[in-house]
């Protein structure tokens, strides 16, 4: 059973809501840490973000997961190393990322044909998540 398999077995049903917790924590909780902590524990959720957003998608879960590790992969050596160049690679690639996820979101809320907790968490998530596009540094 590969990675992919095994995170989406587990994930998929509580998606929406980790979601949610993840993105509240990085918005809300963080500040409040050290400053010394900032950067690491914001790269730590930033990154757990990247793989339970794609399993909160009905469609596309398989290529936005390549996306995701190719996101991280660039995120974290650019965390590592720092090269300007591959910082705006880094940016860049986490901005078409969140640019998908939240149109995938929005598709599926717009299609939704009954309004439940799951498409209302979604749709904070898509609107919390526009945000986080913004803060790609």
């Amino acid at each position: 059973m590969s990675i992919y398999e095994k995170f989406d077995k587990h994930i998929t049903k509580r998606s929406n809501l980790l979601l949610l917790i993840l993105v509240c924590i990085f918005i809300f909780f963080i500040p409040f840490l050290p400053v010394n902590w900032h950067r690491a524990t914001g790269a730590i959720i930033f990154s757990i973000i990247f793989f339970v957003s794609i399993f909160t998608l009905n469609t596309w879960r398989k290529p936005m997961f390549n996306i995701a590790v190719l996101a991280l992969a660039t995120e974290w050596i650019a965390y590592a190393i720092d090269i300007p160049e591959l910082n705006f690679l880094s940016s860049l690639i986490n901005i078409v990322f969140f640019q998908i996820i939240v149109i995938k979101l929005i598709i599926k809320i717009a299609k939704s044909k009954k309004t439940d907790a799951g498409i209302i968490f979604e749709s904070i998530n898509g609107y919390l998540m526009m945000g986080l596009m913004f803060t790609t540094e």
